[in-house]
């Protein structure tokens, strides 16, 4: 029997149908807790004063956040400051960065320590992505500490026809990684313990492995706060899934989706 993975709903709209089986945990279930992880904000207010010395110490938290976030350290191979890039062509191109992804593939990186009210021009990025362009690299990325982009700088990002994107500074915050508190404290980063089943979750667990005993499709649905992504992965891990099909509505939700399951996967996955 092929199995299909249940479903994962904020609300329990709709009706099961014959043939599939259907569990529900309704009422309030407390938020999972926080791990008392570092603060990237905290991290940010130590930095330099000094706008050059500032940009210096963000180059270096960017390739410790890239060796160590648990998304990006799989996906890189190596990392490299741009002046001890061996493949460099001069000083200050625009690109602070290089970083080889597991295909053998090179990545360009602008790294800026904004203020987090800054907003980013098209004449901020037009440096990097002029020198990114060129044929060694296959994907360029902005990294910068502000959210903030004007819709022609954000155009001319989106529009590129090499890859590239804007890593914001939501990104950096939302981050799974315990971040040090000062640049002075960049060390090699303790891989957080994975999340394990909270009592709530077991149930849904057990609920849904019982139910593909008799069913081939389901719909598990679970309340706001009750941690669903998590569920999700910890289902996918007791059925040994070879393959999980995950359906979002926003990229920003697909990358909280694998941000949670990369970081707290007991099985890599790819």
């Amino acid at each position: 029997m092929r199995r299909a993975a249940p479903s994962a709903a904020g609300s329990d709209g709709g009706r099961a149908g014959s043939g599939r089986v259907r569990t529900a945990i309704r009422g309030f279930v407390p938020a999972l807790d926080c791990l008392f992880m570092g603060d990237f904000d905290a991290l940010y207010a130590s930095l330099s004063e000094d706008d050059r010395i500032r940009g210096l110490e963000f180059e270096r938290v960017c390739k410790w956040f890239f060796e160590n976030d648990p998304v990006y350290s799989h996906e890189l191979k190596r990392v490299w400051l741009w002046r001890d890039w061996p493949g460099r062509w001069g000083g200050d191109a625009g690109i602070d960065l290089v970083a080889e992804d597991r295909n053998g593939e090179l990545w360009a990186i602008q790294a800026k320590a904004y203020k987090p009210k800054y907003r980013v021009s098209k004449k901020d990025v037009d440096k990097f992505l002029s020198e990114s362009g060129r044929k060694v690299f296959s994907y360029r990325m902005l990294i910068a500490t502000t959210d903030l982009i004007d819709r022609t700088g954000e155009r001319t990002i989106q529009q590129q026809e090499k890859r590239s994107s804007f890593f914001r500074l939501n990104d950096l915050r939302a981050a799974s990684v315990d971040w040090p508190a000062s640049p002075a404290q960049l060390r090699p980063a303790r891989r957080r313990k994975p999340a394990r089943p909270r009592p709530h979750q077991k149930k849904a667990i057990g609920d849904v492995v019982t139910g593909f005993e008799t069913s081939e499709r389901g719909q598990l649905v679970m309340a706001c706060g009750s941690g669903k992504t998590l569920t999700s992965l910890f289902i996918a891990e007791k059925l040994q899934s070879k393959r999980t099909l995950v359906l979002l509505p926003s990229l920003s939700l697909l990358k909280q989706t694998l941000n949670e399951w990369r970081a707290n996967a007991v099985t890599d996955f790819v």
